[in-house]
């Protein structure tokens, strides 16, 4: 593990060689809320050192699987809009699927813009806020009576 200074933080990376010899990520650390590990992956051509997806430095964390067939899958979460998914990486065709199996292959070269594109499509939508229930004014008038009834019976 390396560390970069970037601006005042210095920050934790750890750099990764796929078994296919050309794609390089590297893993930048980050301490979320209640001391959760986030590592954000940059995926990149070792030969020609293009970026192939970037998520450094936000709320994206992320695992790697090997596949037997070369391919790998690049598992994603983000932590302010709670999706998940994953997403299959052929380098040998320069392509890219969402899911681990059976999705439509899409270019590589799309795969930055795509993933936010998805994550924005998968956001669960929150419930209508339902109103709520009186129980505070319920509450606050039973003291009071309670209250009330208890000046009576002192003053008797």
């Amino acid at each position: 593990m390396a560390f970069v200074r970037t601006g005042f933080m210095m920050v934790a990376m750890r750099p990764e060689l796929l078994p296919d010899g050309i794609t390089g990520i590297e893993w930048q650390f980050s301490s979320g809320l209640m001391s959760h590990e986030i590592w954000s992956p940059r995926i990149f051509d070792t030969v020609t050192g293009e970026t192939i997806l970037d998520l450094l430095g936000a709320d994206w964390d992320g695992g790697i699987d090997t596949q037997p067939d070369g391919s790998f899958l690049l598992h994603l979460r983000r932590y302010s809009s709670a999706g998940q998914l994953t997403v299959r990486i052929h380098r040998a065709t320069q392509s890219f699927q969402f899911g681990s199996t059976g999705g439509a292959a899409e270019p590589l070269s799309t795969i930055d813009r795509r993933i936010r594109e998805e994550f924005k499509r998968i956001r669960p939508v929150s419930p209508p806020a339902q109103p709520k229930a009186p129980t505070n004014w319920i509450l606050l008038g039973v003291l009071a009576a309670m209250g009330l009834l208890a000046v009576i019976a002192f003053w008797k």
